[in-house]
């Protein structure tokens, strides 16, 4: 007598199960892994951000000045090595348009913002508003110098690159800011690239 074996396999059904239950995982596990990853590059930001004010501090006692350079491309060589002037966020989610933009600028470009403080008093005084000056003056050694809000928005790669800003925003997503005294902290407060002037920013963030 010959027996046939018996042959065990998923259903259909069984296999709808198990996908809806990884989809519902993944759906929960998402944000949470999503928030961590931006944390982990915000850290790594605050690393380059460091390093940024180790820099222009040499350049301050090699000029003889308070005031910092307007561009930190104006760093390098000398002070500071090219890798750390692109935040790692944006290397990692916009690494085309970093590339094409760092072909244009002939890899001097920055993704961190810098408060011009000369630039920003000229412009202040034309029209007659708040200059960075008043700003050093009020905030002290607190004053903002140079900072990087890419991870809440994509504010200097939407200003070099044709993209859609909005779908890179995270709100909730911290400000990495180096202070005039040297040290980088977080900050929730400050405005939107687009939607924020820089005086608002250097006097809250």
């Amino acid at each position: 007598m010959t027996f046939m074996k018996k042959i065990h396999g998923f259903t259909l059904l069984e296999m709808m199960v198990v996908l809806s239950i990884v989809a519902t995982l993944s759906a929960l596990l998402y944000p949470t892994i999503s928030h961590t990853l931006r944390r982990v590059y915000a850290t790594s930001c605050q690393s380059n951000l460091r390093q940024i004010g180790q820099a222009i501090k040499m350049y301050q006692a090699d000029y003889q000045t308070e005031d910092w350079p307007c561009r930190t491309s104006s760093l390098i060589p000398q002070y500071a090595s090219q890798e750390i002037m692109v935040c790692p966020w944006v290397a990692r989610v916009a690494s085309r348009e970093v590339n094409d933009i760092q072909k244009e600028w002939r890899n001097t470009w920055s993704s961190y913002f810098v408060f011009c403080w000369k630039g920003l008093d000229e412009l202040a005084l034309k029209r007659g508003e708040t200059t960075f000056t008043e700003v050093v003056e009020q905030r002290g050694e607190r004053t903002p110098m140079v900072i990087c809000r890419e991870h809440r928005d994509p504010f200097l790669v939407a200003a070099n690159h044709p993209m859609q800003p909005m779908a890179w925003c995270f709100p909730e997503a911290p400000v990495v800011v180096l202070r005039k005294d040297g040290s980088v902290d977080l900050s929730m407060r400050g405005g939107l690239g687009y939607y924020s002037s820089t005086i608002r920013d250097a006097l809250e963030l």
